[in-house]
């Protein structure tokens, strides 16, 4: 009986001190914000047929382009264990292709079409599946704003994205469609990678699908494949995370304390108890970034206020609530690190009671247009085009690239008011 006594404390002691410390929930957890990557890849892939094309086929070995053709299959197995994949070529029409005939884009015959509808193909895409669009991007200016046009409407939003995987690779053949006048030069390229012509892998699609695929394609690709990559979502960061910073506070300012109530030791979200007195939280973002970006200043933004109001969280307004500011930045490679400062007033909230703020750090519209600089010396520079001829012509550039790039970037800028990385804080007034 002694035993059985000894037992039965020693287990109402241990559920005591799990008690310990652990706090109800006493509100929901955010929604998901975004949708996981599918299960299975619904992937279609359009094949630019035209003449423009040849040149990169138009060897008696694999090309950079051919590897990067087969590297197409190779990443939708690396991205998912079952794909349902459809494929497609396009120029003076589009035509559907069995895996045999997409094979044959690696030679010189599968490319006879002479005019590129590329702006009816995009406007063409499903949006709830990926889209890859393999192509050179020789567009004039009204085709390249019908394109933009017909990305912003299905793929800039609504959990949609759009990527651009720029590679080069040798070529041997005619570029054709260079200006207003339509001019043409012969271009083969050196053993040198510096003279390789680019070409392009547009993907579109599903967000969390298309960065899946994206990163797919980095362990896929070869290192002899040179690449650049652009993204066009709301999401800059692949990963983000904001944790309190292990700083010491400003001379006069306070902050407030900690807590686990409202959501549970676990969230992974920033709880705090807030007094009558104004104060001061220091914050550190971590963002990991699906490429190099030079992140200069940022902003840091409180875009969202919510109060717990019977059972859920519901838009509210405090005007002189809060004030954001970037303390420090540091960018290299695929990382950012920023300190922020958020200074708050809780006497300026409607009422006593549980609150959440979503915050975000920005871009500015200066530093994300400098961001899409990627291609730049892919760009085709045509100030001199009047005295081009084949022995000079830089057929290692593309087209109105610079114009397509910046003015996605423009639309992109506005339609996704795209971030770094946001996170929800968590208040009791």
């Amino acid at each position: 009986m002694g035993k059985m006594w000894k037992l039965l404390t020693m287990l109402l002691c241990l559920l005591a001190l799990a008690g310990c410390g652990s706090e109800t929930a006493q509100v929901a957890l955010p929604e998901q914000g975004a949708a996981p990557v599918s299960k299975k890849g619904e992937v279609a892939v359009y094949m630019d047929s035209t003449l423009s094309m040849l040149g990169y086929a138009n060897f008696p070995t694999d090309s950079e382009y051919a590897v990067a053709l087969k590297s197409i299959e190779q990443a939708l197995n690396v991205a998912w264990k079952e794909s349902n994949v459809q494929f497609y070529r396009f120029g003076n029409m589009t035509q559907p292709l069995s895996r045999e005939e997409f094979l044959q884009a690696a030679t010189p015959g599968f490319y006879r079409d002479t005019d590129n509808k590329l702006q009816s193909v995009v406007a063409g895409l499903k949006p709830d599946q990926v889209n890859i669009v393999v192509t050179d991007l020789f567009q004039t200016d009204q085709d390249m704003q019908s394109i933009i046009t017909a990305m912003n409407s299905k793929f800039l939003g609504d959990g949609n994205m759009v990527a651009l995987l720029g590679m080069s690779s040798r070529f041997n053949g005619t570029v054709y469609d260079i200006g207003n006048a339509g001019l043409q030069f012969q271009y083969q390229s050196s053993a040198d990678p510096k003279s390789y012509k680019p070409f392009y892998f547009l993907i579109l699609g599903p967000e969390q699908d298309v960065l899946h695929l994206v990163q797919a394609f980095e362990k896929i690709l070869p290192n002899t494949v040179p690449r650049k990559l652009l993204v066009y979502g709301d999401k800059l960061g692949t990963e983000g995370r904001l944790t309190a910073a292990k700083a010491d506070l400003p001379a006069g300012q306070r902050t407030y304390a900690a807590t686990s109530s409202l959501l549970g030791e676990q969230s992974g979200y920033l709880q705090y108890i807030l007094k009558d007195n104004p104060g001061l939280l220091l914050l550190d973002f971590n963002v990991t970034l699906p490429y190099a970006m030079k992140v200069e200043k940022p902003e840091f933004v409180l875009d969202k206020l919510e109060a717990w109001q019977n059972g859920k969280f519901v838009n509210t307004a405090a005007k002189g609530f809060k004030k954001t500011e970037v303390l420090t930045t540091a960018s290299k490679e695929k990382n950012l690190e920023c300190r922020v400062a958020l200074q708050l007033d809780p006497t300026k909230l409607p009422q006593r009671g549980i609150y959440r703020v979503h915050v975000a750090l920005r871009p500015s519209l200066a530093n994300y247009r400098q961001i899409q600089q990627v291609f730049k010396s892919w760009n085709m520079d045509v100030s001199g085009m009047d005295s081009w001829n084949e022995s000079n012509f830089p057929g290692n550039t593309t087209f109105n690239l610079d114009k397509f790039t910046n003015s996605l970037a423009e639309v992109a800028y506005v339609s996704l008011e795209p971030s770094f990385a946001g996170s929800w804080i968590y208040f009791k007034y």
